[in-house]
């Protein structure tokens, strides 16, 4: 006896969006989310306070169906996925595909605000500043996030610059406080004084947008 042929099929949208919001798909996708940010988090980076990097599931509500996002809420979060692949390796290693959002969900739903990197942010505009600086003391002084790799476990030349994040907090949407730190290496404690003083004196010195 022959089957009869299929000409068609009706999905029923109702129901698959039922599907989609129940509780149970809802778990399924957050259980999924917790187990890539604690494969990232395993991976044990830590941030310039020597802090773990923090890695957060955060739960989206403006979608058409259950959906979460890993993230890293931290400055030093774009450099981490960029220089270590930080949730693409840990969502692949439990066996999630990572790709581009589709267009439709890109409409209904963003990512968080990202934190911006206030140390690297503070090296590139002291880099800037005191390489124009005329006072003798910022003559060849090297501006880093690192203490660097002397001999001694110090920096390899002076003067020396180093900048450090000694604290931070990032308050929704977009409000960031960070403490810096700081700390000067030169020929003798008065000039590092100095220098140290007109880095400070720079930083906190209002700049003018270019045009």
């Amino acid at each position: 006896m022959a089957l009869p042929s299929i000409f068609g099929v009706t999905i029923d949208s109702d129901g698959a969006r039922e599907l989609l919001n129940s509780l149970e798909v809802a778990e399924a996708v957050h259980a999924a989310a917790q187990r890539v940010a604690d494969t990232a988090h395993a991976q044990g980076h830590r941030v310039a306070s020597a802090e773990a990097l923090p890695v957060e599931v955060i739960t989206e509500t403006a979608t058409d169906r259950t959906s979460a996002t890993v993230a890293v809420r931290h400055p030093a979060g774009v450099g981490m996925e960029a220089r270590y692949g930080l949730l693409k390796r840990a969502a692949e290693a439990n066996g999630l595909q990572v790709g581009d959002r589709p267009r439709s969900w890109r409409r209904v739903s963003q990512l968080p605000p990202i934190p911006r990197d206030v140390a690297e942010t503070v090296v590139r505009l002291l880099r800037s500043l005191l390489s124009a600086a005329t006072d003798p003391a910022a003559a060849g002084v090297k501006v880093s996030t690192e203490t660097g790799r002397g001999h001694d476990g110090g920096p390899p030349s002076l003067p020396w610059l180093l900048v450090a994040e000694d604290g931070h907090s990032w308050d929704w949407p977009a409000v960031q406080r960070a403490v810096i730190r700081l700390t000067c290496w030169h020929r003798d404690a008065h000039t590092a004084k100095r220098l140290a003083g007109i880095a400070l004196g720079l930083v906190c010195t209002p700049q003018q947008s270019g045009g």
